[in-house]
């Protein structure tokens, strides 16, 4: 089996890769934060409105910064970044991850389905502030500046639309195993959609719920990093059917 030598982190609707900064210090891997265009130290770059725009833009990305066998990592909306991109990888025969793991995000198949992904239709800042409310993991104070809420909401509102256009096509199983987690106070995501993400693999497949909401990666961060890091370690093989050490719920 081989051993993972780099995690590609996807960050959510409105996110940036300064999320995933601390991890490199808390994972056995090198972990390598992906940036979106119009997004963090990319800010002066056109926004991408379509999901699968986006996972075409970031192939070349991937396999220049590729340095031996590797996974994906994404959070909400990079989940499904990271799951289309696998699959153009795939499709086109690069050499693609050999794990994928999805935090807070239903499976594609399910994902239209959720209003808390649906775009603003408007641009009455209120909204934004009730989407980001709603989600968590948006600190109060950013929500109540005027001049923040300029530059974050044009950012949101690109992010929320190409995740109210995305379509996934086809039900085209991946070749590698999936870790889907979440939140049991998650209030965006519900136990069947993200349940469904084994629908998407002729491997193996592992479903764990950790306290917390939508965010529950940055409160519940250090049980997250210890289920990440056995699995890690764990080869090419996704961690099977262990029991769910952190509220599996029912």
């Amino acid at each position: 089996m081989s051993r993972i030598k780099q995690l590609f982190c996807f960050p959510h609707a409105g996110g940036n890769a300064s999320m995933y900064q601390a991890w490199n210090d808390l994972l056995p891997v090198q972990v390598v934060s992906i940036e979106y265009p119009g997004h963090g130290r990319r800010i002066c770059e056109s926004l991408t409105y379509d999901l699968n725009t986006l996972a075409r833009q970031l192939t070349s990305e991937i396999t220049r910064r590729a340095s031996g066998p590797y996974a994906f990592f994404g959070h909400s909306m990079g989940a499904l970044v990271a799951f289309e991109l696998t699959r153009t990888l795939q499709r086109e025969s690069y050499p693609g991850p050999e794990k994928l793991y999805v935090a807070a995000s239903p499976a594609p198949v399910s994902v239209n389905s959720h209003p808390n992904f649906s775009p603003l239709d408007n641009d009455v800042q209120e909204e934004a502030q009730d989407v980001l409310g709603n989600l968590g993991g948006t600190p109060p104070e950013v929500l109540a500046c005027e001049e923040l809420m300029k530059i974050f909401l044009p950012i949101l509102k690109a992010d929320l639309s190409a995740l109210r256009s995305y379509r996934c096509p086809s039900i085209e199983e991946l070749r590698i195993p999936i870790a889907a987690f979440g939140g049991e106070g998650d209030s965006a995501v519900d136990r069947t959609s993200l349940s469904m993400w084994g629908q998407l693999t002729d491997s193996d497949f592992r479903e764990v719920l950790f306290p917390g909401d939508h965010f529950f990666l940055r409160t519940h961060l250090h049980e997250l990093v210890e289920v990440l890091t056995g699995d890690l370690n764990n080869g090419s093989r996704v961690g099977g059917t262990v029991p769910r050490p952190y509220g599996a719920g029912v």
